[in-house]
């Protein structure tokens, strides 16, 4: 297994990190000398980049002051209205920049609508022409994200309601990003193929320099799990596209060339819980793909999806280093770009290439044109301050939440129903969830009277145990009192209650000296086929009076939500949704650094000393509370049939008047909450689960500490390292420009021996179907392609992705999100896709 390095922050000039990233083999290089860099060949010119991803481009045509956008905008966390002005912001910098080239690792648009593509191809084509005329004749490279094809949550909303707009597909989507990426110049994967994956090529934007776009996005129906060609969130990098990807990685590798990967999804986790909490953001098998890149010699992934500025490093078992250079998305907090340069040296008869990246904030945005057609539309003095306040908000948390839940709802109706849930999450089949319950609940019952589990009902005791002969569980009166019976309380207002029940102990204290267990106690008993009729009644009760209107029960949803959200941590200011919110715009801006009142906050969730049980159990039985008298009415609605649940264990007038009071006592689901609840005590009952207040401490911790590479913003490496031969160098490019606007560039300026010229180089080469780049005689393969990082303050084994799906809510919605309720609100949900 592979190791991601975590390296030392251990930095000079600008904070700037450095570690050696050794390449070929000099014994590999002896032995083909005549492969080697020749004396009168000269080093490519420095080459430098920008980097903007997850744009969500969303066109002003397409938006209205209706009551369909606002929800659509408080469904997701992006700054839709805004995007337009932002790109525009963003474009003008980087024609500031004057890069040679541009990477966009996916999600260009919304949902994959056709204008959108068209409008935002538009402005690339708008920006190259500028950046002709300042004498740059600049490259851009799109690739596709989960977002861009195939997705038909593509909306025109102009009209004052949502209706469908025209989607791309891959063929239209290949055809409008033909001169970014998909032209001539390039080798396509799969050029007439509608698959996922056949969005794939490979470029050589300048010389020295490997491209591969890879698409790593499901929307195909041989990849997704609706079995339609949908979009889907995850990502997956199939066996035969990794080969391709592979083989073409070594060919150039072995011919010279850095190799940089660009694709939506990550392939090392950005944090020590992504597997398992935000799986989705990453390709499926990343285990098999990242080991595949790092010993096919590509030295950098560029890729986005997690709108996080964060960098990660993935050692193969080989020796072999891989960097995942993740970038922030234009249309959430922070909206940063990155750049950055490729710079080439040699010094001792070492040829070093060498990558720089930095971020860059693009400050005000104007929205120009589009303020007349957009209401409200003002001019943003910085739009990271803006897009700050507008991460998650309590509407969009509310939104989400009831968005998921009614989902869910309505999932559950389609595939067959409550009954049919419960037994898929117990393994068993609909037929066999009675028996399955009662086995269960019988397992973990005493199986004798005198051992039974003690109940109090107003002034009658009862022993719960199963009679394993019979087969039956029996509730079974007795006249000790218990010092630890539970108290279940009397609900109040059911007519008669109270009447039957001072009647039945009238009749009790009569002839008391007369009953014995045998002869008269109150005695009930449920059997398997008790069980199974019951649930088959309520299950259907439960699908017709909620599950069918979702609508109903959208005000226990808001109520436990805002309860939460709004629970202090501290004794200052601080609220779950603001440590929620603290921890993941940590993660999204990079380089994280926690406050002291967030250290505070997330090592009270794990619980422990003064807080035993956990901030998360407080939390949640707080809301439970809260939310305790809407859960009442929205259970009154399903009717219950206690008859069909209990049958009475003998004929005597006591049983016969207790079974009468208990079936006026239950009638429907708000009884049973009055039953085993007193008023705004429900979540009282919740118990400390340890397992989930430390699932929302890692959460919470791994988002705002980085275990990895500590340096996310300004970040040099060493990425190709290769033995020249002696005497016969040259003066290399030189190192980086500065890539936040200095010119200093980094510590190693790259000159070459004295008997060499200036290094310079072509504007790049087209790949052959072969891949065999290079012109200038830039191909020295490799035998070993090892790589080996140096400087690694630690090193651990890369985490295993878990099968949760989208279980997660802001990202940690163990405490965010309404724990019982909605474990499952999920932040990825939160990001309706990201």
């Amino acid at each position: 297994m592979g190791q991601i390095a975590r390296t030392a922050n251990s930095m000079s000039r600008r904070g700037f990190v450095k570690i050696a990233i050794a390449g070929v083999g000099a014994a590999y290089l002896a032995g083909n000398a005549s492969k080697a860099w020749a004396s009168e060949e000269k080093l490519p010119n420095q080459v430098k980049f920008a980097v903007m991803s997850d744009l969500h481009y969303f066109s002003p045509s397409l938006w209205s002051d209706c009551a369909d956008y606002t929800t659509a905008e408080n469904s997701d966390r992006k700054m839709f209205k805004e995007s337009a002005a932002i790109l525009d912001a963003a474009l003008a910098s980087i024609v500031s920049s004057k890069p040679d080239i541009v990477f966009i690792p996916g999600d260009l648009t919304k949902d994959s609508e056709m204008v959108c593509h068209e409008e935002m191809r538009a402005k690339i084509a708008a920006a190259r022409e500028q950046l002709r005329a300042a004498g740059v004749d600049a490259k851009f490279f799109v690739i596709n994200g989960n977002h861009d094809v195939n997705n038909s949550n593509g909306l025109d909303f102009s009209s004052g309601a949502a209706v469908q707009t025209q989607l791309a597909d891959p063929a239209r989507f290949r055809e409008i990003w033909a001169d970014c990426g998909y032209g001539e110049d390039s080798i396509l994967y799969a050029p007439d193929s509608t698959s996922a994956g056949s969005l794939s090529y490979v470029a050589r934007p300048a010389e020295g320099i490997t491209l591969i776009a890879v698409d790593s996005c499901k929307y195909s129906a041989d990849q997704t799990d609706s079995g339609i060609d949908e979009h889907e969130t995850s990502g997956i990098i199939g066996q035969d596209l990794l080969n391709w990807i592979t083989a073409k990685a070594s060919e150039a590798r072995a011919n010279g060339d850095v190799v940089i990967v660009m694709q939506h999804h990550g392939v090392v986790p950005h944090f020590d819980d992504e597997p398992t909490l935000l799986g989705e953001y990453l390709v499926d098998n990343y285990e098999a793909v990242a080991p595949a890149y790092a010993d096919a010699g590509v030295s950098i992934v560029l890729t986005g999806h997690m709108h996080a500025n964060d960098i990660s490093a993935y050692t193969s078992a080989a020796g072999n280093t891989l960097h995942d250079v993740e970038t922030d998305s234009l249309a959430t907090y922070p909206s940063y770009i990155r750049t950055g340069a490729l710079s080439w040296s040699k010094a001792d008869e070492v040829i070093n290439a060498e990558f720089a990246v930095d971020v860059a904030a693009l400050g005000a945005v104007s929205y120009g044109d589009y303020a007349d057609r957009i209401t409200g539309a003002a001019d943003i003095a910085d739009i990271t301050v803006y897009g700050k306040d507008r991460t998650l908000t309590q509407s969009v948390v509310d939104t989400i939440a009831k968005d998921f839940v009614a989902g869910y709802m309505t999932q559950i109706v389609q595939t067959g129903g409550i009954k049919q849930t419960v037994a898929g999450l117990l393994g068993v089949s609909a037929d066999e969830l009675g028996a399955q319950a009662f086995g269960m609940v019988s397992g973990m019952l005493p199986t004798t009277f005198e051992t039974g589990m003690q109940v109090a009902l107003s002034s009658f005791n009862f022993s719960i145990w199963f009679d394993a002969d019979a087969g039956r569980v029996k509730i079974d009166q007795y006249t000790e009192t218990a010092d630890e019976a539970m108290v279940l309380a009397t609900p109040l207002a059911i007519d008669m209650a109270s009447e039957l029940e001072a009647e039945t102990a009238s009749a009790y204290s009569l002839e008391a000296s007369t009953y014995s267990m045998e002869s008269g106690n109150i005695s009930f008993y449920i059997d398997a086929t008790s069980l199974t009729a019951f649930l088959d009644s309520a299950c259907s009760n439960i699908d017709t009076a909620i599950l069918a209107n979702p609508a109903s029960a959208m005000p226990v949803v808001s109520t436990l939500v805002n309860s939460v959200l709004d629970y202090a941590v501290d004794g200052q200011s601080h609220t779950v949704l603001g440590l929620v919110d603290y921890a993941y715009q940590t993660h999204l801006m990079g380089n994280e650094a926690c406050e002291a009142w967030a250290e505070d906050a997330i090592a009270k969730v794990a619980g422990g000393e003064g807080n035993a049980e956990g901030l998360l159990i407080e939390v949640l039985r707080a809301a439970g509370n809260t939310a305790q008298a809407d859960l009442t009415a929205l259970l009154e609605t399903v009717p219950l049939d206690v008859t069909l649940l209990v049958t009475k264990g003998n004929s005597h007038f006591m049983t016969t008047l207790a079974y009468n009071v208990l079936k006026s006592m239950l009638k429907d689901g708000g009884d049973l909450v009055g039953l085993i609840a007193d008023e705004n005590s429900l979540g009282n009952l919740i118990p400390d689960v340890p397992a989930l207040s430390g699932f929302a401490y890692s959460a919470l911790y791994t988002l705002s500490h980085d275990s990895n590479e500590e340096n996310d913003h300004a970040f040099v490496r060493s990425v190709y390292a290769k033995e020249a031969q002696p005497d016969n160098g040259g003066n290399g490019s030189g190192g980086s420009d500065g890539t936040d606007g200095e010119d200093s560039g980094s510590e190693n300026n790259g000159d070459g021996s004295t008997s060499g010229g200036n290094g310079s180089g072509s504007n790049g080469s087209s790949p052959t179907d072969s891949n065999t780049n290079g012109t200038n005689g830039n191909g020295s393969p490799s035998a070993s392609n090892a790589q080996q990082s140096s400087a690694k303050s630690s090193a651990k084994n890369m985490p295993k992705t878990g099968d949760e799906t989208a279980a997660v809510m802001l990202g940690v919605a163990a405490v965010a999100g309404a724990g019982a309720v909605a474990a499952g609100t999920a932040l990825h949900k939160m990001n309706k896709d990201i």
